[in-house]
């Protein structure tokens, strides 16, 4: 039976942070009055240039202001990225395991049961960390992240590291963001505004030249830009045709399979979230960019989400993540969706 938390990350309050001078208490005040029990940090956001390597001191001042208002640290969310230094391309498996790990330590410190990391990370490195994380007894889950789906070469990667450790502190923090209304053709759903429909159909270009960035020959790009409705198993036949490697195989994924639930497009999607993320779930992130009268994210079908996540064995946090394009103030948008989040999960209080 499932055991479902509601946070919220730090990250929806961003416009406030920057345009208003909110600092991380005003954050946490405003988490403490929504009603939700947990937060999220996004370290690079919370410790600036510091990360990521921010002191001690650093980290149990945010511990002891989440005590003040009493609130549980849900997660600890760290970046991997390949270009921290600034005179190397890309860092190596051993130098990205390397920073994992002090992200683990400090998620440990902060007093975080969970931490994100990115899926730029690499699959065997992220094995290599299931000691690290069972050691300091921090859940790190990779973050399933639109457009990922979880059927395409990365994620079965890291599907296959996370079987090969065969350890529950190692998985997936999937953003419901990835079951998001397609932008890659250009869909517009009817609730779409003007201005979102504007921003998918400039989506909708820059991936349908994704293919050819990845070095794949014009022809190429053609047939796959020309069968943009194949199933999953068409897909695979296709791209047996040709000479792919499997980054390009990821970009073909990339332009086709953005899940386009408006027009129902990759009906196995929500088949897959159930059988192979769900059960290696450590985290969530409640993803939304609009609200329809119920307080749902209509582009986004979050009741649906939590269903499945209802009939599971999760036990954790969803940190609601406000993504929306407004004017609007934050506070409101975030407070319908609490309410909705509540009463769809039977929480009380």
């Amino acid at each position: 039976m499932a055991n479902i938390k509601l946070g919220l990350t730090l990250y929806s309050l961003t416009k406030e942070q920057v345009n208003f001078g909110w600092t991380t208490e005003d954050c946490l005040k405003a988490a403490k009055q929504l009603g939700v029990t947990g937060v999220e940090f996004v370290a690079s956001q919370t410790f600036g240039t510091h990360y990521p390597w921010p002191t001690d001191e650093e980290l149990y001042n945010v511990a002891n202001l989440c005590a003040k208002y009493g609130l549980e640290i849900a997660a600890y969310s760290g970046q991997a990225d390949r270009g921290k230094r600034s005179d190397l391309l890309d860092l190596s498996e051993e130098d990205m395991l390397a920073y994992a790990i002090n992200d683990v330590k400090n998620a440990y410190k902060i007093g975080a049961k969970a931490q994100r990391q990115q899926n730029n990370m690499y699959p065997e490195a992220f094995k290599k960390l299931a000691p690290w994380a069972e050691k300091y007894g921090v859940k790190v889950g990779i973050e399933m992240h639109n457009p990922m789906t979880p059927r395409e070469p990365n994620s079965e990667a890291f599907n296959k590291a996370i079987e090969e450790a065969d350890s529950p502190y190692i998985g997936w923090t999937p953003d419901f963001g990835m079951f998001g209304s397609s932008m890659m053709t250009g869909a517009r759903p009817k609730n779409m505004s003007e201005a979102d429909q504007k921003i998918a159909q400039q989506m909708a270009r820059r991936r349908m030249g994704i293919p050819s960035r990845a070095g794949m020959p014009e022809e190429v790009c053609q047939f796959f830009e020309d069968h943009q409705d194949m199933s999953n198993e068409e897909l695979e036949a296709a791209m047996a045709q040709f000479d792919l490697t499997d980054f390009q195989k990821g970009a073909i994924h990339v332009m086709l399979f953005n899940p386009d639930l408006a027009g129902d497009t990759r009906d196995t999607i929500w088949e897959d979230f159930e059988s192979i993320i769900v059960p290696h779930t450590v985290h969530c992130h409640g993803k939304f960019t609009s609200l329809n009268e119920e307080g749902d994210d209509p582009n986004i079908h979050t009741s649906r989400v939590l269903d499945i996540l209802k009939k599971s064995d999760y036990d954790g946090y969803i940190s609601i993540e406000w993504e929306g394009r407004t004017d609007h103030p934050t506070m409101p948008v975030l407070q319908r969706h609490v309410d909705f989040y509540r009463k769809t999960l039977g929480i009380q209080g």
